[in-house]
């Protein structure tokens, strides 16, 4: 699995809606 800083990073850049997703509880 990758660190968390990793994923938001990436997953900010590729996937900006599934990363605010992500983020919520």
């Amino acid at each position: 699995m990758r660190s968390d800083g990793e994923r938001s990073l990436k997953g900010t850049r590729l996937f900006p809606a599934v990363a605010l997703m992500e983020e919520r509880p």
